[in-house]
């Protein structure tokens, strides 16, 4: 009987050499990268650089550490190959869906032919109500045949078993929402405490359509302007709970929390359950994300439209799916999004981008996809023909958030080359630094949200650009054609060609696909660093890191949201005043007359005191009183004067004025900001 000779000790040294250098080599990177991002808290350009270096021989040890894994078979779980055979069955549709959808196409071209015709400004009185109910109808119509199952049974046979297979994906998934909805939810109305100038904006837009003066959903509103369909939804709220800032912020809220979902669905067929989930969990707590979502700013609705869209096409082009319901449903929620913001516009140009991209490279597959995306092209038009008739009717408004803030539209890179005396590249390519290392390194520029920190958290940063650099790999495959595609194109479009980046309001919308490169970089660690370990405990291993990383990751960006909230930065100093006496005022009769000796700090148009005294009247009196005032009021009604510290000088002439008056010191506190003014009460 032949006898096996044992494996000499050299043999043995280079087995477990082999099997530690992954890990070895990971642990490498991952100091590497520490060391980079230490480097990139240090505000100096040089530091940059240093950082720079550091992270891509971090990125390079992390190359090294994937191609000396040993080859293993697919983990379960793992989603299937994007590329291969094309589908054996090609879809049998039923003529009455298609029947009904073309109904739909032409209710909706008829709604959009009768707001054509309208005149402008529209007659007196005049309600697009039945215009409203119509284009809702025709959306309805032109996807919804597409949800009734061809047999009763088999689809809740396959929800069934779906549910049986995936319980405890779908409990994660669940508890995660869960998380999210919390964070986002709780004490909507004081935190953060300050009502920023955007909220207040779009609350005045509200009253605009209660009274009637805002009527046509499909237009776009004065303050911003942003579609006028927002106002519209944020309306729903403030009429079952009341006018309060609480109110106007659930709708924000609500769709930050539904983006979780909609994050999941795209994830999990691309990255599969693990890094889905990590994912989901990366976005639920990232601080940029959680603020938007607590604030009466409709830019993080985009975070749900778009990522649910995305989802759902992605989910009707899988290869061995035959669902056309799902481009039915990404068409109405792709088009819907157009009504929620800016960012939004990009969708059809990266979906457009994506299926050129199939025709050169895989057109057998875009032609076995050709029914589900006509379908997904016209459920889409029916839903945002009314806004894109609006933009071609009024294209300045249109793009009047794109001409003050675009780099060439503006005329801000002209006038920074003469400044600098530079060719326009090196700015751009200035531009295009700030908008992507402003994930790491730059801090935020705007006081939406006011964090002064770069917009990612240290551990989720060092997760992004290794997950980019690892997704790399599969360059080949169109799913992560299509998430770069996402990234990139945001961070050209509002980073790069905007002023100003890194501005958070702007980039909020790649929240979704930037936590799931994270996830990815992440992933790649753990099952790196699982090498060291004996192969039957590897996979244990793995998800043991990578609930770690993903703990620490999450934890780390909670703790960020609250500094964020007690540092009270929200807004700027001018929006926390006008929250503190709006919210004094709100406790007078609403028929009083406020007059404000608060200029040049404060003015009574101010958006904050505006939404939180709608039914007062407000005057301001900018220039300095050398005598007594005239009753600004018709005589009825309080008056009240509101005289801040360095006007308080000119109250004796409100008394001599108004003698029965009574004044009074006023000292609002938040948190450690405090506000001084006096108030001078006339009741009548």
């Amino acid at each position: 009987m032949e006898q096996t000779t044992p494996p000499s000790r050299l043999t043995r040294l280079s087995l477990a050499i082999r099997q530690l250098l992954p890990s070895l080599l990971t642990m490498a990177a991952l100091a590497l990268a520490m060391l980079g991002q230490r480097r990139f808290s240090v505000t100096d350009p040089s530091s940059l650089r240093a950082g720079l270096m550091l992270f891509l021989a971090g990125a390079l040890c992390m190359i090294l550490a994937r191609l000396s894994l040993r080859p293993a078979a697919e983990a379960e779980g793992e989603p299937p190959p994007t590329t291969g055979a094309q589908n054996a069955q090609r879809m049998h549709l039923a003529s009455w869906r298609w029947l009904l959808s073309f109904v739909g196409a032409l209710l909706g071209a008829a709604v959009v032919a009768a707001l054509w015709v309208i005149p402008a400004p529209p007659p007196e009185g005049f309600s697009y109500t039945s215009y409203l109910w119509s284009w809702l109808l025709a959306s309805l119509l032109a996807a919804a045949p597409w949800f009734v199952p061809q047999r009763e049974t088999a689809w809740k046979t396959r929800a069934i078993a779906s549910l049986r297979t995936y319980r405890w994906e779908i409990v994660g998934l669940a508890l995660v929402t869960l998380l999210a909805g919390g964070l986002r939810l709780a004490d909507l109305s004081n935190a953060p405490y300050a009502i920023s100038g955007d909220e207040g904006g779009l609350g005045d837009e509200v009253y605009r359509v209660f009274s009637g003066e805002l009527r046509n959903p499909f237009a776009l509103t004065i303050y911003g302007p942003y579609p006028s369909m927002v106002p519209f939804i944020l309306a729903i709220p403030l009429r079952l709970f009341g006018a309060t800032i609480g109110a106007l912020r659930l709708p924000g809220a609500l769709f930050g929390t539904l983006a979780i979902p909609a994050l999941w669905a795209l994830a999990r067929p691309i990255v599969g359950r693990r890094a889905a989930l990590v994912a989901v969990l990366f976005l639920a707590t990232l601080p940029m994300h959680l603020h938007y979502s607590r604030v009466a700013i409709n830019v993080i609705w985009d975070t749900f439209f778009f990522t649910g869209a995305l989802a759902l096409f992605w989910r009707g082009m899988q290869r061995h799916v035959q669902a056309m319901w799902t481009f039915a449903l990404a068409g109405l929620v792709g088009g819907f999004g157009q009504y929620s913001y800016t960012g939004s516009r990009l969708l059809p140009l990266l979906l457009f981008s994506f299926l050129l991209y199939l025709a050169v490279f895989d057109l057998e597959w875009l032609k076995s996809k050709a029914r589900g995306i006509l379908l997904m092209a016209l459920v889409f038009a029916v839903d945002a023909g009314p806004l894109y008739l609006y933009a071609a009717q009024h294209p300045d408004d249109f793009n009047a958030r794109i001409n003050a803030v675009g780099v060439f539209q503006s005329g801000w890179l002209e006038n920074e080359t003469a400044i600098r005396g530079e060719d326009k590249f090196p700015i751009l390519w200035d531009q295009f630094r700030r908008a992507l290392f402003g994930f790491a390194f730059f801090p935020d520029r705007t006081s939406s949200w006011g964090a002064d920190t770069p917009l990612a958290p240290t551990l989720l940063s060092l997760g992004l650009f290794l997950g980019l650099i690892i997704s790399l790999r599969h360059w080949r495959d169109p799913a992560m054609v299509l998430l770069h595609g996402w990234f990139w194109s945001i961070i050209l479009s509002a980073g790069t060609l905007t002023v100003n980046p890194p501005t958070s309001n702007r980039l909020v919308g790649l929240t979704p696909v930037l936590c799931l490169f994270a996830a990815l970089g992440w992933q790649g660690m753990a099952k790196a660093l699982a090498q060291a370990c004996p192969p039957p405990r590897q996979r244990m291993a793995q998800t043991v890191v990578l609930a770690l990383f993903a703990g620490l990751a999450s934890l780390e960006g909670v703790r960020a949201h609250e500094r964020h909230l007690e540092n009270n930065l929200f807004g700027g100093p001018e929006v926390l005043e006008a929250t503190m006496i709006g919210h004094r005022l709100a406790e007078l009769p609403p028929d009083s007359t406020l007059v404000m000796l608060m200029a040049p700090r404060l003015y009574s148009d101010i958006s904050p005191l505006k939404f939180l005294t709608p039914k007062y009247t407000r005057v301001d009196i900018v220039e300095p009183l050398t005598e007594p005032p005239a009753d600004p009021s018709d005589g009825s009604g309080d008056l009240l004067f509101i005289v801040l510290p360095e006007r308080v000088n000119e109250a004796g002439y409100i008394q001599q004025a108004f003698p029965d008056s009574t004044m009074r010191e006023v000292r609002r506190e938040n948190q450690d900001q405090t506000l001084l003014y006096y108030e001078i009460l006339v009741e009548r």
